[in-house]
């Protein structure tokens, strides 16, 4: 006998009721799931479904054991923090009974995290490749884990670093006293933005700007580097050839009327074009300091 389906029930912090398919994970072998659910859950529902033979339910009821006491189906389940053991007991009506175990984390507490940074500088937050949503006092609420941090600012260079939520501290406050001025930038660069046998913009000299676009504005970026870099030389080098583009991220790509995407040095299997480039040439006059960072 195995269970054809398995969901955990429950309300997140906003009363929204959450529903965790654990689909086929029961089969075979397979006797045991794993899974978490955030701290502000302390109750769940288990709703258990089991193979159908011969237009029967193989299961004729269930029951679920916490810590030596037993709940039955339909019954909320309260949770510690930590890790809670379920033992999933499925009593046969065809076959022999069986026996499953779901390990259930209730996640710690979110911690505040505040920033103390320069007046006008904006701070961005990662974990991973999720952006954590600020709270509108400018502050974070975080979970225990590893987190990164982006501190920008105009005529700056941007400030990055790794940080840890733990139990430790309750209320972390992080605190940037200062950030560096952007290195004198001027000349110009010489850029083209070419296909395998089309150029989209031919060798153009891009004079550089002491005053940077604010990329992420037009969520070109995620943040801003702080100085004129090498995706600010692409962006005014197609701006200047009037060539279609599309940006998001730090993912620079060209596009037009007969074109599907064209992706800056990356091969692709579009047809005629199978790859772009593009080439930065320094000339005498230029100093380009953190012009070759592309910061998605």
């Amino acid at each position: 006998m195995c269970i054809r389906d398995s969901d955990i029930i429950y309300e997140d912090a906003e009363g929204n009721k959450i529903t965790q398919d654990l689909g086929y994970g029961f089969i075979g072998t397979e006797e045991n799931f794993s899974t978490s659910v955030p701290n502000e859950t302390d109750k769940i529902l288990i709703n258990v479904e089991g193979d159908i033979c011969n237009k029967q339910e193989v299961i004729e009821r269930y029951t679920i054991s916490v810590d030596g006491k037993t709940y039955e189906a339909g019954e909320e389940i309260p949770l510690e923090v930590g890790v809670n053991k379920l033992t999933v007991n499925c009593i046969a009506a065809i076959g022999n009974d069986s026996t499953y175990t779901i390990d259930v984390s209730r996640r710690a507490a979110a911690k505040q995290t505040t920033f103390e940074v320069p007046e006008g500088a904006s701070v961005l937050v990662m974990q991973g490749s999720k952006t954590m949503k600020a709270n509108e006092d400018g502050t974070y609420t975080l979970e225990n884990g590893t987190y990164t941090y982006y501190v920008s600012k105009s005529g700056f260079l941007t400030k990055t670093d790794n940080f840890k939520v733990t139990d430790e501290e309750s209320n972390p406050v992080i605190r940037i006293e200062s950030l560096e001025a952007v290195p004198a930038q001027s000349g110009t660069v010489s850029v083209q933005l070419a296909g395998q046998s089309t150029v989209f913009c031919p060798t153009t000299d891009i004079a550089i700007s002491q005053e940077a676009k604010d990329l992420a504005a037009n969520r070109y970026v995620l943040y801003n580097h702080g100085g004129y870099t090498v995706l600010h030389a692409l962006l005014d080098a197609a701006d200047a050839s009037r060539a279609g583009f599309e940006c998001y991220r730090g993912k620079f790509v060209l596009t037009g009327d007969s074109l599907s995407l064209i992706h800056i040095s990356e091969p692709t299997r579009r047809t005629p074009i199978s790859y772009a480039v593009f080439c930065l040439k320094k000339k005498k006059t230029t100093k380009l300091e953190n012009l070759i960072s592309i910061m998605s």
